[in-house]
């Protein structure tokens, strides 16, 4: 399945032709942890307490794939659009969004 052009990425995944993606940067340190709660030892034994979400930890992208989904829905609702106006399309730090008004 081959799409060249971003209009027909556009009606393949809903029916529009607009579409923007974004790409959080350094989303996983923007999480805030509370320290006393998430501690890392290392190979040498040195404990850690860790302030932010840590890329490597096993559950950390399902947690960041929560939270950027909740920040798109608040997004679509804050700009006063329907589910049926906008499609939102969320893969760990990244959005795609796609529908059928220019922003």
């Amino acid at each position: 399945f081959s799409l060249n052009e971003v209009g027909t990425y556009c009606q393949a995944v809903h029916k529009g032709n607009n579409a923007c993606a974004f790409d959080l940067a350094s989303s996983f340190w923007q999480v805030l942890l509370e320290s006393c709660n998430f501690v890392l030892v290392d190979e040498n034994g040195n404990k850690w307490r860790i302030k932010r979400m840590p890329f490597g930890v096993d559950c950390a992208s399902e947690i960041m794939q929560l939270i950027v989904e909740e920040l798109g829905r608040m997004a679509r609702v804050h700009a006063g659009l329907r589910d049926d106006e906008v499609s939102l399309y969320v893969h760990i730090d990244n959005i795609m969004c796609v529908g059928s008004h220019a922003a």
